[in-house]
Formats: structure tokens, C-alpha cells, sequence
């Protein structure tokens, strides 16, 4: 029996030792996402910052790929929490780049899917779901730069975003917490809607003073 014990601390203290590191990890990811969102938007006035922007998304990408490999034998480890949250904000950071570059390059967005950003499916939509809020700051950014035509299009993709996320009605130990950020995002878009009515407002007066003037 005492050679089963040993056996069984063994196989906890690799189990331990692998939760370190992997901890360890994805919050050197994390970090590293919140960085490349900082970049994306610091991108619009700086556009030197795009490289760095997705230099940082590339290492955030290995390392989620080390704890990929790291726990593929610990699933328990696996979805304590720790690692989706890690992928919920690289999800973050690559669709804000993504919807970002678009829109200033006059393209199309595309969205990646969490099969290409290789991201559990909860924290995709997490993802997505707080992507909202930095697209809300974009918008800002192209009312002060009196791009309104262009703020609305934002605005319309984030309310499609907002109804893709209604679509998933399902409990929230699948989810995990989607149903608190879809509301979140509710409350960004009627917000910012009446930011951008505000602006076409006062573009329309500033027009009538210059005709009268």
C-alpha cells in the first residue's frame, strides 16, 4: 500500500508542479494581450505601434501554446478557470485588432473563429463579448476625429455582435458568465448610440452656423 501512496504523491507533485508553471504562463499571456490592446489603439496615431501590437500577440499565441502542451494530460488543471481566462483575453485582444485594422485599412472585418484562435469556445465568446467595449473606445476616438459615418458602421458591427451573443440561452456553468457580459455590452451600445447621435447633432448645427456665417 505504502508503494501505491508514494506512487500517488508523485503523481500530485507533477501535477503541482505543472499548475506553476502554467500559471505562471498564462499570465505572462495575459498580460501580453492587454498590452496588444493598448498598441491597437495607440496604433491610431502611431501606426509603428501595429508590429509591436502583433509581436505581442504572436508570443501571447506561444505561450498558450506551451500550456496547451503543458496540461493536454491534466484536464483538471486544464478548466480550473485560470487558463480560459488567459484565452478570453488573447480572444479580446485579436478580434479587437482584427476589427480595428479593417476598419482603418477599408476592409472587411473578419472575425476569426475559436478554431483559429484555438481558444475553448466559453472564452471565445467571453472574448467577443468584451470586444464590445474596446470597439466603444474606437468610437470615441472617431467622433474626436469627426468620422461619424464611420463610428456607426462600428456601432452597427458591435450590435450585431450583441445579437450573436443572445443567440447562446444556455446555463452559465457552460458559458461562464456570458449572459452578465451580453448585458454589459447592451448597456456600451445604447451609451454609445447616443454618443453618436450627440455628434451628427453637432455636425448638423456647426453646418447651419457656417451657412448662416
Amino acid at each position: 500500500m505504502m508503494e501505491d501512496i508514494q506512487l500517488i504523491i508523485e503523481r500530485m507533485e507533477r501535477r503541482d508542479l505543472a499548475r506553476e508553471e502554467a500559471i505562471k504562463l498564462t499570465r505572462e499571456a495575459t498580460r501580453l494581450s492587454a498590452r496588444a490592446i493598448r498598441q491597437i489603439h495607440r496604433s491610431l496615431d502611431n501606426p509603428s505601434e501595429i508590429e509591436e501590437c502583433k509581436n505581442s500577440l504572436r508570443r501571447a499565441r506561444e505561450l498558450l501554446n506551451e500550456v496547451d502542451n503543458l496540461l493536454k494530460d491534466m484536464p483538471e488543471i486544464y478548466y480550473a478557470g485560470f487558463v480560459e481566462h488567459a484565452q478570453q483575453e488573447f480572444a479580446e485582444a485579436v478580434i479587437t485588432f482584427n476589427i480595428i485594422r479593417a476598419f482603418e485599412d477599408g476592409k472587411n472585418v473578419r472575425i476569426p473563429s475559436p478554431e483559429e484562435l484555438n481558444v475553448t469556445d466559453a472564452s471565445y465568446l467571453g472574448g467577443l463579448a468584451d470586444t464590445v467595449g474596446e470597439c466603444r473606445r474606437y468610437i470615441i476616438s472617431l467622433l474626436i476625429r469627426g468620422e461619424t459615418k464611420k463610428a456607426q458602421k462600428v456601432l452597427a458591427l458591435c450590435e450585431d455582435i450583441h445579437h450573436i451573443l443572445m443567440e447562446f440561452d444556455f446555463p452559465d456553468a457552460l458559458t461562464h458568465g456570458l449572459r452578465h457580459k451580453a448585458d454589459i455590452a447592451s448597456q456600451l451600445i445604447d451609451k454609445t448610440r447616443s454618443d453618436i447621435t450627440a455628434a451628427f447633432a453637432a455636425e448638423r448645427i456647426e453646418k447651419v452656423v457656417k451657412k448662416v456665417g
